[in-house]
């Protein structure tokens, strides 16, 4: 068994991603599909699937939209039907040794790797919103649920935190389309899509600038679906900054690679929180 290689997932809430990476980051055999919607069906897919990978390594590490504590049970699990479920547990049954961890704290691991990076705010936006403070090169976790930036209140005719203005989930009711069907019209001019993420990129703003005045990061980094149509909001969203006297105080990173996540995952093990 190849020491260099692990079994990681990538589990969010309408697609999940169990790989086999190596320790070049390279992924040499993967399942992707989308993410079941009841319990039953969410176990009935994610067994068999990180079953086909564990004769290939003892270790998974598991990127996934929630938050566990220490012991790996579920405690926040707002787009996925796990609440409660000591997903550790029930995951060792079949590895050696399972590492599980939120999202945007893998991604920024994954933000980490190779640079001297002290500070920054990671923002995994998709179906959710979810965050992770990489404070003096750590992720600061609190007492298990910090970094849950999407779950900030608002008061908004809309709903009741961030999440429920531009998170996936809200751009049907919201602008009537879902977040998709509007970065393909956008992308063909389309003028309601545009004006649409004209209007996300005005709130993402005034959002990291609440984010900015109270945590004062040197770096934003934003991952998952959302950054692919940044182009689109962009000019809103650096409006509102600048309004503040943010703009030129932060650097925004967008990445654009739907592996960025799983590879985080991968990391886990190599760096766990004392």
């Amino acid at each position: 068994m190849d020491e260099g290689l692990k079994v990681c997932a990538d589990i969010g809430g309408t697609n999940m991603r169990i790989a086999l990476i190596d320790r070049k980051l390279r992924i040499l055999d993967e399942v992707y599909t989308a993410t079941p919607k009841t319990k039953k069906e969410f176990f009935d897919l994610l067994i068999p699937s990180i079953k086909k990978f564990s004769g290939k390594s003892n270790i998974l590490n598991v990127a996934a939209a929630v938050r566990v504590d220490k012991s790996g049970k579920v405690i926040l699990s707002w787009n996925l039907p796990i609440l409660g479920v000591k997903l550790k547990k029930i995951l060792s049954k079949y590895f050696k040794e399972v590492n599980i961890d939120n999202d945007a704290a893998c991604a920024a691991l994954m933000f980490m790797r190779g640079k001297k990076v002290r500070n920054a705010l990671v923002m995994a936006w998709g179906t959710g919103i979810g965050g992770a403070f990489l404070i003096d090169g750590h992720v600061y976790k609190g007492q298990g649920i910090a970094g849950e930036i999407g779950h900030m209140q608002v008061f908004d005719g809309y709903g009741n935190d961030i999440e429920d203005l531009i998170g996936g989930k809200a751009m049907k009711r919201r602008y009537g389309r879902w977040g998709e069907e509007l970065h393909n019209l956008a992308r063909k001019g389309n003028q309601e899509a545009l004006s649409a993420f004209e209007d996300v990129g005005e709130k993402l703003g005034i959002y990291l600038s609440s984010l900015i005045f109270m945590f004062d990061p040197k770096r934003v980094v934003m991952v998952g679906s959302f950054p692919y149509s940044w182009d689109f909001m962009k000019n809103s969203a650096l409006q509102e900054l600048e309004r503040r006297g943010l703009k030129k105080r932060i650097k925004i990173y967008v990445i654009k690679d739907k592996t960025f996540v799983i590879k985080g995952a991968y990391l886990l093990d190599e760096y766990k929180e004392q």
